[in-house]
């Protein structure tokens, strides 16, 4: 990937620089002689898609080192359709509720419904190992209720829902407070028997972009 690096202002002493990346243990610059005017207007280098931190280190008079933390932004479709997006959804159990479903069978009550509710977050990574955030800013993400996901309870589509707002100041992660995620419903069957059916839902997400083909959930983990 390539890294633009500004500086606002740099010591007069401070340069040449040469250039690092934590890729490989600062083995190896990845370029070497950037004069400080260069840095002053503006400097692109490439490093790895893995790396996290670039290194300057100023080679002249002065030899100070200053660490440079990279992560992905994203402002617009153009950039979230353009950009491999690695998702990572964490479910925490957040309780249930009971009603009672009226329901009777030979051997009397058969039992509450009770629907399962679970606390969920997404968080957006620019690389499979998750280790580099990716920060959403307008970029509308949507959560909505689907009992077609079965027990993967993560999809993407193009059906809108809850809205849980614009992502607007640099955002790596979404929060649903509370999704149903399983449904018990006792009932009775022809012979007035008792029975029951357990319905598995789960989240769907729209990010209000016509195309979401580069997304993938990287990490599901579940309670």
């Amino acid at each position: 990937m390539q890294v633009l690096i500004t500086a606002t202002s740099i010591g007069g002493n401070a340069g040449p620089f040469d250039i690092y990346q934590d890729f490989d243990s600062y083995a190896t610059p990845v370029a070497t002689g950037i004069t400080r005017s260069q840095i002053l207007s503006g400097y692109t280098v490439t490093v790895n898609d893995a790396a996290t931190i670039v290194r300057l280190i100023s080679s002249g008079i002065c030899t100070n080192t200053t660490n440079i933390t990279l992560s992905g932004d994203i402002t617009s479709c153009s950039d979230f359709t353009a950009n491999n997006i690695y998702l990572k959804v964490n479910w925490f159990d957040s309780g249930s509720i009971s009603t009672p479903s009226g329901v009777t069978g030979n051997s009397g009550y058969c039992g509450d419904n009770v629907d399962e509710y679970a606390y969920v977050t997404v968080e957006f990574y620019k690389n499979s190992a998750l280790t580099i955030p990716f920060y959403l800013s307008n970029i509308r993400v949507l959560g909505q209720s689907s009992n077609s996901l079965g027990l993967q309870a993560v999809g993407l589509g193009a059906n809108s829902g809850l809205s849980t707002g614009v992502l607007t100041n640099d955002q790596s992660s979404v929060t649903f407070q509370s999704i149903l995620y399983e449904s018990y419903l006792p009932d009775v069957d022809q012979s007035n028997n008792c029975s029951s059916t357990t319905v598995f839902a789960g989240i769907q997400l729209t990010f209000g972009c016509t195309s979401i083909s580069n997304v993938t959930v990287q990490q599901n983990n579940t309670f």
